[in-house]
């Protein structure tokens, strides 16, 4: 989750095309500008969390199925 909000602020700088990293997080992540691509990206974290978790039981590998 940390990794797409990462993600999302960089875009979100872009997106705002600022001069300065600094500035642009800071104004990012105090809702002065609000930061549309993070909060996407918080969505689709969101989503593949649960999916992750839906499907918890198909993806997980289980041994019992295997012989030698």
């Amino acid at each position: 989750c940390a990794i797409f909000a990462f993600i999302g602020l960089l875009v979100d700088a872009i997106r705002i095309n600022a001069n300065d990293l600094g500035i642009a997080l800071f104004k990012l992540i105090t809702f002065q500008i609000f930061p549309t691509i993070t909060i996407i990206m918080f969505l689709a974290a969101f989503v593949v969390i649960v999916v992750c978790i839906q499907n918890f039981s198909s993806i997980m590998l289980s041994g019992d199925e295997y012989k030698l």
